[in-house]
């Protein structure tokens, strides 16, 4: 019963909106005034507000009552259009007024700017992101969280990858994510030799040592780097989900480049708080191929 009256105030200032309009709507405009045009221009504009307002509280309202952003806005379109088209019916059979396509349009203008304001504030319209991802078992689940808040784009750039043929296979079931995610993957070209001249000297470190930082710097400063050239507010990498790497020193890096390129770093450790379980359920679930080493031909010697 408390939570029955909870969700029932949330809909008070609608319904006391709606009776506001309601009363305006009904209010006699005598054409004998001399301000009557001036008078019918700002009723243009007052039916914008009305009835903006009144969709905005509306999907305000059915969002707090659990129903989805998308969805409230829907009913709340539907809702208003059908408000509006009755009232204005209604207006022929009040004195100095009558049915006017114009107001209806000022209606439905105002209606879709609210609503699109509403969209905007609670979730509809989602920050992008460059989201590297290493391989598709670790990007997949990742990337199913951080569709509730960003509209992800996934980058495939990982030449420290051994052989081409492993770095093929990988890329293919990145691809495959793409698609069954429905959002859009960009990929760079495969050039080991390069990454081998960055890492000259480091071959004999061990895993989490000073080459593992270079190749972090390396792949992440493609990423900030494309985030700035297509505008987006934010990149991440899937790094931290493999238990096998340094979370803390993936999000240093992130946000020493963060600094430079202006655009923000998710830090984050992936693997935490289940990260890691899911990423294996996840793999079995959609069959993805699961290497056992991280890419490179040193981190197969371990």
């Amino acid at each position: 019963m408390k939570s029955f009256t909870a969700k029932s105030a949330n809909f008070l200032p609608f319904v006391c909106w709606a009776f506001f309009v309601a009363l305006l709507m009904i209010h006699p405009l005598p054409e004998t005034d001399p301000r009557y045009f001036e008078l019918t221009f700002y009723d243009k504009w007052a039916h914008f507000l009305l009835f903006g307002i009144l969709a905005y509280f509306f999907a305000s309202a059915l969002r707090c009552a659990g129903t989805g952003t998308k969805n409230s806005v829907r009913i709340s379109f539907a809702f208003v259009l059908l408000y509006g088209m009755l009232f204005e019916y209604w207006q022929n059979f009040i004195p100095g007024r009558n049915s006017s396509p114009m107001d209806l349009l000022f209606a439905v203008l105002g209606t879709i700017f609210f609503l699109f304001v509403f969209f905007a504030l609670f979730g509809g319209i989602k920050p992008k992101l460059m989201f590297h991802v290493c391989c598709a078992a670790c990007g997949a689940s990742v990337v199913r969280e951080l569709k509730k808040n960003f509209r992800p784009v996934l980058f495939f750039d990982n030449p420290n990858i051994f052989p081409e043929e492993e770095f093929n296979l990988r890329l293919k079931e990145a691809e495959r994510i793409a698609k069954l995610e429905k959002i859009p993957l960009i990929k760079k070209n495969y050039d080991h030799k390069k990454w081998l001249a960055t890492i000259k000297g480091l071959e004999k470190e061990k895993e989490k040592g000073r080459r593992c930082l270079i190749c972090y710097g390396v792949r992440l400063m493609d990423a900030a780097s494309l985030a700035r050239k297509k505008r987006f507010k934010f990149f991440a990498t899937s790094l931290s989900l493999s238990p096998h790497k340094d979370a803390e020193m993936i999000n240093i890096v992130g946000k020493e480049l963060e600094k430079k390129t202006g655009v923000k770093f998710l830090a984050a450790d992936f693997k935490k708080k289940g990260g890691f379980a899911r990423s294996v359920a996840v793999s079995k679930e959609l069959g993805l191929y699961r290497q056992d080493y991280c890419g490179c031909e040193f981190s197969r010697r371990g």
